[in-house]
C-alpha cells in the first residue's frame, strides 16, 4: 500500500481548515492509500524575524502587494481581539482524536528532510498554502534545506489571497513548481498567479470539502428547534453596516434567533448581531449548526462551500482584496447573486435566492471533475 503525506495548514484554530484536512484524508484513504498529516510548522527563530523585516522592505518596490499588507494591518489593528479559551484548542485536538487523524511526528524546515522519504506521494493543499511568496524559504512549496526527496509531489486545490509574485522570488517559485508532478488550484486568482511559473497548466479544482459527504459527523437532530441564522466572521462587517442589515435579513427570513462561532484572535464582529456565540464550538457542531440553518450569513470561503454543498440560502460578502478572490470565484463559477461587497449592493439585486435546480448540477460535475485529477494525478 503506498504512503501519502499531506502537507496543509491543519493545525490553525480554522473550521474551513481542519474539514478540508479532514476530506482530503479521508478521500485518499477511500482510494486505497495509506495517509498521514505531516506534522510541519516553521520554526520560530530571530532568522525568520529577520527575514520577515526583508520581505517587507523589499514589499516597498512593489505598490501592489504594499497596499495589499497595509490594508490587512489596517483591519487586524481594527479588530477587538482577545485570547482563544483553552477549551476550542481541546475540542478541536478532540475532533482530531475521534475522527482518527494519524501525524507525523513534528517537524519544521530544518527537519522536514528526514521524514519524507517514507511517503511515496506528498500532496500539498488544500487552503491558503501558497499565500505568501514573497518569503525567502517557501515551505508549501517543497522548499527546504537539503531537500532530497525522490517521490511525487502534487499540488491539490493549493490558494493564494495574493495576485502577485514578487520578482525577486519568482525564479524560485518557478523552480520549486517544476518538482511538482500535477498542480492544481482552488480559483482563478491563484491559477494567475503562477500558470506563467509552470511547466503544465495549472487545473482548477473544487476544495476537498466537496469531495466528502461528512456523514459520520452530521447529527440530523439539530441543536435548535426554531428557525436561526447562523453566522460566520472572520473579518470586517460589510460596507454599509450589518446592524440594520441583519434586522432586514431576519425579518425577511422569518427569523428570530441568530446562532454565531467566532474565533476570538481572529475577529469578534459577530458578537454586535448574536442572540448566542460559541467561542469554544468543536468542527463538528460547526458543521451542525451550518447544516440545520435557515440562512448563512458569513465572509468565509469554507461558509460558502458547506452552504453550496448542502443546498442552504446564504448571503456572503467580503471587504478586504485578500477575502474577495476566493468568493468571487464561487460567484463567478456557481453563477450566484449572493455573493456580495456591501449592503447597497444586496439592495440592487432583485433576488437572492439560490436556484439550486441549476447551482447543483454546476456543483456535482465540479466534484466528479476534481476527484478525477486527483485520482489521476496520484496514479500517472
Amino acid at each position: 500500500m503506498k504512503k501519502v503525506g499531506i502537507l496543509t495548514m491543519y493545525y490553525r484554530r480554522n473550521y474551513g481548515g481542519i474539514l478540508q484536512s479532514l476530506a482530503l484524508y479521508k478521500v485518499l484513504e477511500t482510494m486505497g492509500y495509506s495517509v498521514e498529516l505531516i506534522n510541519f510548522r516553521e520554526s520560530e527563530t530571530t532568522l525568520k524575524h529577520i527575514r520577515n523585516r526583508i520581505f517587507l522592505l523589499k514589499a516597498l518596490l512593489n505598490k501592489d502587494l504594499l497596499f495589499q499588507r497595509i490594508n490587512e494591518w489596517i483591519l487586524n489593528w481594527r479588530k477587538k481581539r482577545k485570547e482563544n479559551p483553552q477549551s476550542l484548542y481541546t475540542a478541536f485536538e478532540k475532533f482530531k482524536e475521534e475522527n482518527i487523524l494519524i501525524y507525523s511526528i513534528k517537524v519544521d524546515e530544518f527537519s522536514i528532510s528526514t521524514i519524507l522519504g517514507k511517503y511515496d506521494l506528498i500532496v500539498v493543499g488544500s487552503d491558503q498554502v501558497w499565500s505568501d511568496l514573497g518569503k525567502k524559504q517557501l515551505p508549501f512549496m517543497l522548499d527546504f534545506p537539503t531537500l532530497d526527496y525522490k517521490g511525487k509531489i502534487i499540488a491539490y486545490a493549493a490558494c493564494s489571497s495574493y495576485n502577485i509574485v514578487p520578482m525577486y522570488n519568482r525564479e524560485k517559485v518557478r523552480m520549486c513548481l517544476s518538482k511538482f508532478s500535477a498542480v492544481s488550484v482552488r480559483d482563478t486568482n491563484t491559477y494567475n498567479l503562477i500558470r506563467d511559473y509552470c511547466e503544465k497548466t495549472p487545473a482548477i479544482v473544487a476544495d476537498p470539502s466537496a469531495l466528502y459527504d461528512y456523514k459520520a459527523i452530521i447529527d440530523e437532530k439539530p441543536l435548535y428547534s426554531e428557525p436561526y441564522m447562523f453566522v460566520y466572521i472572520l473579518g470586517s462587517e460589510i460596507k454599509g453596516g450589518q446592524n440594520e442589515f441583519i434586522k432586514r435579513l431576519k425579518q425577511k427570513y422569518k427569523i428570530e434567533r441568530v446562532v454565531a462561532i467566532a474565533i476570538s484572535n481572529v475577529s469578534l464582529e459577530a458578537e454586535k448581531i448574536a442572540d448566542k456565540i460559541y467561542y469554544d464550538a468543536s468542527p463538528t457542531m460547526w458543521i451542525n449548526l451550518l447544516y440545520h440553518a435557515t440562512l448563512i450569513y458569513t465572509d468565509s470561503f469554507h461558509g460558502c462551500m458547506f452552504s453550496l454543498k448542502y443546498k442552504k440560502e446564504f448571503i456572503a460578502y467580503y471587504v478586504c482584496q485578500s477575502r474577495a478572490s476566493r468568493l468571487l470565484h464561487l460567484k463567478e463559477k456557481f453563477h450566484l447573486s449572493n455573493i456580495i461587497s456591501s449592503v447597497e449592493e444586496y439592495d440592487l439585486i432583485s433576488t437572492l435566492l439560490i436556484d439550486y435546480n441549476k447551482v447543483y448540477p454546476i456543483f456535482e460535475q465540479y466534484k466528479n471533475e476534481s476527484l478525477k485529477f486527483l485520482c489521476e494525478s496520484l496514479t500517472c
